[in-house]
């Protein structure tokens, strides 16, 4: 399975006139489908799939692939309000969950190299963020 994360918005103006980036990796097939558990990776682009209510389909066939060796952590965006169960599954309350909880695991104090480790962030819409989300997105990357 090759994914292929696109910043761009699928409108004309946005590929054609500005600049944009791809992030591309390939995944093996799971060597046993029945014991080999969802990885941080398969489950995000899942919930992904199901909240775009396009190609079901895609749920059970992302299912058959091992995404455990993904080189980051899958941060979708989707669109409208999430309830209190859901708005950690998200856009920056998802990277302010993982600069929280997952901070020992991403950079170990004994590895220096990882303290240097880049969180790169991408959204297309920038001229739609207002004050106020810029004053979350900021606070999230505070957890650093």
């Amino acid at each position: 399975l090759r994914v292929c994360i696109s910043s761009a918005n699928l409108l004309y103006p946005d590929w054609w006139r500005k600049n944009q980036n791809m992030w591309v990796q390939d995944f093996p097939l799971k060597s046993d489908l029945a014991s080999t558990p969802q990885s941080d990776a398969e489950i995000q682009l899942v919930r992904f799939i199901q909240a775009t209510q396009g190609a079901p389909d895609w749920v059970d066939r992302v299912s058959h692939f091992d995404l455990s060796t993904a080189c980051g952590k899958l941060i979708c965006s989707v669109p409208g309000c999430h309830n209190r169960m859901a708005y950690k599954n998200y856009g920056h309350m998802r990277l302010r969950d993982i600069l929280t909880h997952e901070n020992k695991d991403l950079w170990d104090p004994k590895m220096k190299e990882d303290r240097n480790m880049p969180v790169v962030c991408q959204f297309s819409s920038l001229g739609a963020c207002f004050e106020n989300w810029m004053a979350q997105f900021t606070r999230s990357l505070r957890q650093m």
